[in-house]
Parts: C-alpha cells; sequence; structure tokens
C-alpha cells in the first residue's frame, strides 16, 4: 500500500509537471508568435527585422505614421525596395489624402510603425474600417523598441542630384521644352528649382512624385550660349547640389547682300548670315519712277525655284523680277526690298537707280 502511495504520488508530480511545461510552452509561443487582431497582425521588431532584411517572402513596405519633425529626425533604415515611406497618419483626416494612400498601396503588404506602437495600431484600425486592400502589419514598440535592439535608423536625405534633358540649341523668343527627373531616398514629394541663368528669377516647381518626371518650358530673348541650372528639395527642404545643362540659343538672321540690275530686271543676293537654316524664305521687290511714272512693278516671291525653301546659315541664293514682267522705260527709279523668313525678322533695304529702255543701273 505504501509502495501505491509513492508511485501514486510520483504520477500526480509527474502529471503537474507535464501540465505546467505544456502551460510554460504555451505562453511562450503566444509570446513569440505574431496576433491578428480585426484585420491587422500586430509583429514585434524582431519579426519587422527579418521581414524587411530578406524580400524572397515578399515586398513588406515599413509606413512610417510619425509626424514630419519626427520623420527628419531619425526613421527606421532598411533596404530597397523595402525601405521606409512616411506617412503623418494625423492627415488622414483629409479624406482625399487617404483615398491617396489607400489607393497607392492597394493590394500591398504594409508595416505600421510610429514611437511606440500606440498610433500606428490606431492607423491600422483607419485602415481597416476604410476597407485597406491589402495585408496590414502593426510594430509593437515602435522605432523605440527597433532602437532598443539595435537596429538601423536614418535621419533624413536630400532628393538625387536631378537630370535635365532638353535641346542643346533654340531661336530667340522658341519655347524650349525641358524634362526633369529625381528620386528621393525616402519617397518624399520633390519639388524642382531651376535658373536660366538670363537674369530672371529662380523659379521653382513642384511638388512632384519621387521618381515622376516633370515639364517645364523657357524662352530666351537673345542669341547666346546659357548654363540652365537645376536642384531638387524634398518636402522638408533638403536640398540636392546643383546639376547644369549648356543650351545655345542661335539667331536666324537675313540680309540682303547684293541689289543688281540687268536687262529688264532687277536681281537680289538674299543672304542667311545666322546661326540656324532659314525656314521658308519669302522676298519683294518693288520699282517704281521713271519717265511720267510709268514703271510700277512689284515682284512677290510665291515659291519659285530660289524662294520659299530653306536657307542653311552663311548660304545666299538669288530673286529677281524676272517673273513678274520685264522692267521698260526711261528715267530715275526707286527700289525697295524686302526679305524674310517664317524663323527669321524682315530685313528692308532701299537703293535708287536709272532705266535706259531694258538697260537697268542700280546706284552704288
Amino acid at each position: 500500500m505504501r509502495n501505491f502511495k509513492i508511485k501514486k504520488s510520483m504520477a500526480y508530480g509527474t502529471l503537474l509537471i507535464l501540465l505546467c511545461s505544456i502551460v510554460g510552452t504555451t505562453a511562450i509561443a503566444t509570446e513569440e508568435n505574431t496576433s491578428t487582431i480585426d484585420g491587422y497582425t500586430d509583429i514585434s521588431v524582431d519579426e519587422a527585422w527579418a521581414l524587411l532584411i530578406n524580400s524572397s517572402d515578399g515586398i513588406q513596405i515599413p509606413i512610417d505614421v510619425r509626424t514630419d519633425p519626427e520623420w527628419i529626425y531619425d526613421h527606421i533604415d532598411t533596404p530597397y525596395p523595402e525601405n521606409p515611406r512616411h506617412h503623418n497618419f494625423f492627415e488622414w483626416d483629409n479624406p482625399d489624402i487617404l483615398a491617396e494612400f489607400l489607393s497607392t498601396y492597394e493590394g500591398e503588404e504594409i508595416i505600421l510603425y510610429c514611437m511606440a506602437g500606440s498610433r500606428s495600431a490606431s492607423a491600422a484600425n483607419i485602415l481597416v474600417d476604410n476597407n485597406f486592400d491589402g495585408t496590414i502589419y502593426n510594430m509593437l514598440g515602435g522605432i523605440k523598441d527597433w532602437n532598443n535592439r539595435g537596429y538601423p535608423t536614418i535621419g533624413n536625405r536630400p532628393p538625387e542630384i536631378p537630370e535635365i534633358n532638353g535641346p542643346d540649341t533654340g531661336s530667340p523668343g522658341q519655347e524650349c521644352e525641358f524634362t526633369l527627373t529625381t528620386v528621393d531616398p525616402d519617397y518624399d514629394d520633390v519639388y524642382y528649382c531651376i535658373n536660366w541663368s538670363d537674369g530672371q528669377e529662380e523659379v521653382c516647381i513642384g511638388p512632384y512624385k519621387s521618381g515622376e518626371e516633370a515639364l517645364i518650358n523657357h524662352s530666351w530673348i537673345a542669341k547666346g550660349s546659357y548654363l540652365v541650372k537645376v536642384k531638387a528639395k524634398d518636402e522638408f527642404d533638403e536640398e540636392s547640389d546643383w546639376t547644369t545643362f549648356e543650351i545655345n540659343i542661335l539667331a536666324t538672321e537675313l540680309d540682303i547682300s547684293d541689289i543688281r540690275g540687268g536687262f529688264g530686271v532687277v536681281s537680289i543676293d538674299i543672304k542667311n548670315i545666322g546661326d540656324n537654316t532659314a525656314e521658308g524664305i519669302k522676298s519683294v521687290i518693288n520699282v517704281q519712277g521713271g519717265l511720267f511714272s510709268k514703271i510700277n512693278l512689284t515682284h512677290v516671291c510665291k515659291g519659285c525655284v530660289d524662294c520659299g525653301t530653306t536657307l542653311g546659315s552663311g548660304a545666299t541664293k538669288t530673286e529677281s523680277t524676272r517673273e513678274s514682267g520685264l522692267i521698260f522705260g526711261f528715267g530715275k527709279v526707286e527700289i525697295s526690298v524686302s526679305a524674310w523668313a517664317t524663323n527669321a525678322d524682315k530685313v528692308e533695304v532701299s537703293t535708287s537707280g536709272y532705266v535706259i529702255g531694258l538697260f537697268i543701273i542700280i546706284n552704288n
């Protein structure tokens, strides 16, 4: 009987140890495992770190829901593409801002965090209440526990030096289009500040999303070489270094280099003394006078063989009154000539001469 009591006591003891072991194991498992609460999952900073340094388990995007000054001071530092983004959840009172967040991260896995975990839990509840279509994790302990565990943090960083693309030549008054792009390492919105180097004030445009292309037009009045300078800054005024882009504004200028007489005609030479090709050249030659003012001939170039076409820089073309008829008479005549192009201003020259029958002599 005594041996039975011992065996019975041992059995009770073994059972008690087994029960304690089960309870202890259950308690440990509850402490280490994640827990899902009302549509989102609480995870520890260790579990968050493990997710964010390994993209083989999918892409989880950390979202810092703290205020702007907190984000600027420091935030978690995890590698791309699982680097943190900043969205102050207090701004979610604005339905447009909240709707943009829901759209931006639709279908994504996000890890919300704040200083200690309470604001991120509130943010998680807001997203659940608004039917967020994705997976929500809430990092318990926030960046405070993150720091205590020795995981890396970093402060706000400026955007990368922007890239500028556009034409390297233009004409005075011509609108030139430029594209500007940059990437902000913290995914902050960015602004571009441009100095056109033509005496005008620096202009800033934005905001744009990180990586979004910005378009801007500008024209210069005078010909010359201009060094365009561009820098980017984020929404917290962290600025990149300047980048530069050179553009040469080339003028198209015409000159009536010669007016000469001939047998019944007046001819002119039109020369392009500018830097650009002249497009669509037109000209007018008017001859008036003679005995009893009988001579009155106007020749308008209307796309003839030597007119109405392009004229390269330094090139010359000739136009005459022949197509409009022969000039015949006697006496002094006044000759006025004008020429222009679609991309060049009109130039006008006047002179005089004499007509003797069909012979026309121009005064030098």
